[in-house]
């Protein structure tokens, strides 16, 4: 899916449905998260790869990895977006 950026407007479009990134609540998101964890880039993908080994580890043996995929593939997305949503700017 792409996504369309109109010049330096802060929305975006998807399937002609127009978004704006929500940066207020991005940052009350990293406020919290450094309650209990660092929130440097790799720290959001490697905390969501433990939840997916622990997601697989503890399933009942019985569980097909069918029922859990959709869970640990948000994981993998989540922990992918976090860590490239936002980049330090460079200095000048």
């Amino acid at each position: 899916m792409s996504a369309e950026v109109p010049g330096t407007n802060p929305l975006f479009k998807i399937k002609d449905t127009a978004y704006t990134f929500n940066v207020e609540e991005y940052i009350s998101f990293l406020n919290q998260c450094e309650d209990f964890m660092s929130v440097d880039k790799e720290n959001f993908e490697v905390m969501l790869e433990c939840i997916s080994e622990r997601l697989i580890n503890c399933a009942d043996a019985k569980t097909p990895i069918g029922e859990i995929r959709p869970q640990i593939k948000l994981l993998k997305e989540l922990g992918f977006f976090l860590k490239n949503i936002v980049s330090v700017a460079a200095t000048e």
